[in-house]
């Protein structure tokens, strides 16, 4: 009597562990593409890092903004180094860390990272995106 009910609870469990286990393994799949551009983006920003600091070089006339220009070249070319060295998983663990601890700002950077996104898409020339049908007529 008591195995059946062991076996009854352990069938109860067994939806939510099975759902762990896809989340986990679409987590892999998702962190092991990432590991093979991870080398690739780490590249862009640290080029960006050093194109922020010529720019930043340029603005004798504002000391200011000059320093700031520096500043952000210097934490992305850190960014860069970061995502070189660090495991993805390791980020993912403190990305999620970070989100718990502070919610409004990861809820605020998300917000902001939509907006940019869809400026961007906005920003595309056009005819982007969109084809001819064999009428002439244009659909999205």
């Amino acid at each position: 009597m008591a195995a059946a009910k062991r076996r009854k609870t352990s069938r109860r469990q067994t939806p939510r562990n099975d759902a762990q286990v896809f989340l986990d393994s679409i987590a892999g799949v998702a962190a092991s593409m990432a590991e093979s551009r991870k080398h690739r983006v780490s590249m862009k920003l640290r080029d960006a890092a050093t194109a922020a600091y010529s720019f930043g070089q340029t603005l004798d006339d504002l000391p200011n903004l000059r320093s700031y220009v520096e500043e952000a070249s210097s934490a992305i070319d850190d960014l860069g180094q970061y995502i070189e060295g660090a495991e993805i998983r390791q980020m993912f663990t403190e990305a999620r860390a970070y989100a718990r601890q502070r919610p409004f700002l990861t809820l605020g950077a998300g917000v902001a990272a939509g907006i940019a996104a869809s400026r961007l898409l906005a920003a595309t020339p056009p005819g982007t995106g969109q084809r001819k049908a064999r009428n002439g007529s244009r659909h999205a």
